[in-house]
């Protein structure tokens, strides 16, 4: 290299060294003393180039590095290797100790002598303590998701587990050590499809693609299958680029197993049901025959009173046994309806004669609130009449001799409201929420006449809603009476009466 050429680079290294802001830049003989220090250099370090040439650069090191040989080694490991990178913690001028990354570079003449050293300095206190910040952030996330009692997996893009919390291991039979960097598929081994969701052997796009959980059965490393309970969700960036997955695992075999039995015991159930009802059934014919020769017979005025009875009590019966089998078929989804539009009127009327001896009997005061107009309703005749009828039946039950009971229509152009109203008993607000429930009752501690199967009202609300109708109950407790209100679907071609 010409004299010249070499004198205008040393120049212009220098001057560069000069304007740098962020970076100490300093040279040293090949012995260590210090031959040049940047502005950089002395306001990092705290010492002017007057102060600091001439001086051996371990001066910037702590006193336990300096008798450690610390300067001495990395000056050693340069030679050696050309350069020597590391981060470590420095010391200024007045003591302060800072971290530093550096670089200690040889620097060799044309004959490979060595002659100094440079030395590049950053700091970087900064930074560590902002990586001190985020590795503090992510054990208490950590910690977090060790103490919940959900299993969590987070997957990267290409679906690789990068973590496994303790109670995910325990559901996988995976260790997070062993499970890092694996395939979900591999560690979360489905061997059976989502149970209540389309065939999907892949669990992340099983779960991804469900509005809820997925929930399928896997392979557990030790043997046997459990069945898991997922959901997935993405992580994404602001800007929406994907970094993954967080996937949220539980344990539901003991659920699904229980919720098997609850199966089971509910057909046993209807099964029992229906069985119970046919073996009531047979023999009420006959008995209804006999009642009714003793009404017509010749035994007399008193034999007469005793077939009414009879036909009365066994009639009464015969309606239980029918609920029940209505019961037994909703729950076996075999119930049949004729829907069409129906004059609403005249089914209410029949509800009435129905419930009319046990209004008698009462002595209740009934009072009807029906326009003469036409009003239809879609549903099927007879199972509306079951269901109003039910209504008035429980109204009669529950309200006390001599009390009123009354039926109100009314309707705009998309529905009917039909409701019954008594001024009875009443429900407790405890009681409301399971009004409608199969076998709900509420407790009394007399007057068992107004006990019964607890199935009316399960029915009412069930035919009800086939008949795409709602049903509601309202009381204001206990001694205010109660009203039940039915809104069914209108036919187009009727008015609104309101």
């Amino acid at each position: 290299m010409a004299p010249d050429q070499a004198s205008v680079i040393k120049d212009s290294f220098y001057l560069a060294m000069e304007k740098i802001s962020d970076y100490a830049v300093f040279l040293t003989d090949a012995a260590g003393y210090i031959t040049y220090w940047n502005p950089a250099a002395e306001q990092m370090k705290g010492y002017s180039a007057a102060e600091a040439i001439g001086m051996h650069y371990s001066m910037l090191y702590s006193p336990d590095a300096r008798e450690r040989g610390e300067p001495e080694r990395n000056l050693q490991r340069a030679a050696a290797q050309g350069t020597y990178q590391e981060q470590a913690l420095r010391q200024t001028k007045d003591g302060r100790m800072f971290w530093a990354m550096t670089e200690l570079i040889a620097i060799h003449d044309d004959h490979g002598q060595l002659t100094r050293f440079c030395k590049v300095t950053r700091d970087i206190t900064a930074f560590r303590r902002l990586q001190a910040r985020l590795q503090e952030q992510k054990q208490k996330v950590e910690v977090t998701l060790e103490s919940i009692g959900d299993g969590v997996i987070s997957v990267d893009p290409v679906g690789h587990i990068g973590f496994v919390n303790r109670k995910a291991e325990e559901i996988t039979g995976w260790s997070s050590a062993s499970a890092q960097g694996r395939e979900v598929g591999e560690v979360l081994h489905v061997v059976d499809p989502a149970l209540q969701r389309p065939n999907e052997s892949d669990l992340l796009r099983a779960a991804s693609a469900s509005d809820g959980a997925a929930v399928v059965i896997v392979e557990h490393p030790l043997g046997g299958r459990k069945i898991i309970e997922n959901v997935t969700t993405p992580v994404c960036l602001p800007d929406g680029e994907k970094l993954g997955e967080v996937m949220v695992i539980r344990d539901v075999t003991q659920r699904e197993a229980d919720a098997q039995l609850m199966r089971d015991a509910e057909r046993n159930k209807d099964h029992f049901l229906a069985t119970l009802a046919h073996e009531l059934r047979n023999p009420l014919a006959p008995i209804l025959s006999a009642a009714q020769l003793l009404e017509a017979g010749p035994g007399g005025e008193q034999a007469r009173q005793m077939g009414r009875i009879i036909t009365r009590q066994a009639r009464h019966i015969l309606s239980l046994v029918e609920d029940l089998l209505d019961v037994s078929r909703v729950a076996q989804g075999k119930v049949h309806l004729d829907i069409g539009a129906h004059p609403i009127q005249p089914i209410v009327t029949s509800a009435i004669e129905q419930i009319q001896p046990m209004l008698e009997q009462k002595g209740h005061h009934l009072t009807v609130n029906m326009d003469d107009e036409p009003l239809l309703a879609i549903c099927d005749r007879e199972r509306m009449v079951q269901v109003i009828a039910n209504l008035l039946n429980n109204a009669v039950r529950y309200t006390n001799a001599g009390g009123h009971i009354c039926i109100d229509l009314r309707a705009d152009k998309e529905q009917l409201e039909l409701s019954v109203t008594d001024d009875g008993i009443g429900i407790a607000s405890d009681m409301l929420p399971r009004v409608f429930d199969l076998f709900a009752q509420e407790k009394r501690a007399s007057d068992k006449s107004r006990s019964g199967l607890g199935i009316g009202l399960a029915l009412v609300k069930n035919m009800v809603e086939l008949q795409a109708g709602e049903v509601h109950c309202y009381s204001r407790g206990k001694g205010h009476g109660s009203r039940f209100a039915i809104k069914l679907q209108r036919h187009a071609e009727a008015e609104p009466t309101l």
